[in-house]
C-alpha cells in the first residue's frame, strides 16, 4: 500500500492515502515528532538550509 511505502521514510510519522477509483491520489503526511527536529537541526548545521532542495533526507 502507498501508506506503507511513505512510512518507510524516516521523517514520516503517519501517512494516509485517499483516491480509490479516482484519477489522482492525495496523501496526508505527518512528520515524526522525534526524527523531524533532529533532521532540521542537522540540515541547518550542514549549511544546506534555506532555499536549497535535497532529494531525500
Amino acid at each position: 500500500m502507498i501508506e506503507n511505502l511513505l512510512k518507510e521514510r524516516p521523517l514520516v510519522g503517519q501517512a494516509l492515502a485517499y483516491g480509490d477509483k479516482r484519477p489522482h491520489v492525495v496523501a496526508l503526511i505527518t512528520l515524526d515528532g522525534g526524527a523531524a527536529p533532529v533532521w532540521a537541526t542537522e540540515w541547518s548545521a550542514s549549511g544546506s538550509g534555506r532555499g536549497r532542495r535535497r532529494r531525500s533526507p
